[in-house]
């Protein structure tokens, strides 16, 4: 795949990997699914434009990337780790990554779904013991509050949580 620099900077290009050097900074460009992915590269030594194109992925960015086509893009995990590999990690680490990532992001959907059950439920009985004190109180004639929004939308978050925790 051709990179095109919109300045006349020295370009390098190896396997779909180009690199684009403007005196200390080099800028990297990876194709992945035709998709551009450019990071930019601070140098500490003398690096060559062929060192730069197998320059080591930064593995926090390898998160953040697995994090994002994973919850945003919507993307299996299958094809999370073959872009991982495509950015120059290797397949066992890519893996990991994605195992990791998975992992942390189950996570958060099972608190989340505790949470909903706990709030649920809270709202839901709440709901009832309104409707059933205010009953009480007009049973000698009178007017009583049903919390019937309590209820309905205080089962729903309930159920809806009970669901997420099983899946």
């Amino acid at each position: 795949m051709e990179v095109y620099f919109f300045l006349h900077w020295p370009v390098a290009t190896v396997n779909d990997v180009s690199v684009a050097v403007l005196g200390d900074i080099w800028l990297r460009c990876t194709f992945i699914e035709n998709i551009p992915y450019m990071e930019t590269l601070y140098p500490t030594e003398n690096l060559t434009t062929t060192e730069a194109l197998v320059k080591e992925p930064d593995m926090q960015e390898m998160y953040n990337l697995a994090a994002v086509e994973l919850l945003h893009n919507q993307r299996t995990t299958e094809d999370v780790t073959e872009m991982l590999v495509q950015k120059g990690v290797d397949t066992t680490t890519a893996n990991n990554i994605v195992y990791d990532v998975q992992t942390q992001i189950n996570s958060a959907k099972k608190e989340r779904a505790k949470k909903d059950v706990l709030w649920g439920g809270v709202w839901f009985f709440g709901g009832i013991i309104v409707t059933f004190l205010t009953y009480s109180a007009a049973s000698g004639g009178g007017s009583y509050v049903v919390a019937w929004g309590a209820i309905v939308f205080g089962g729903i978050q309930f159920f809806k949580g009970l669901f997420n925790l099983q899946s």
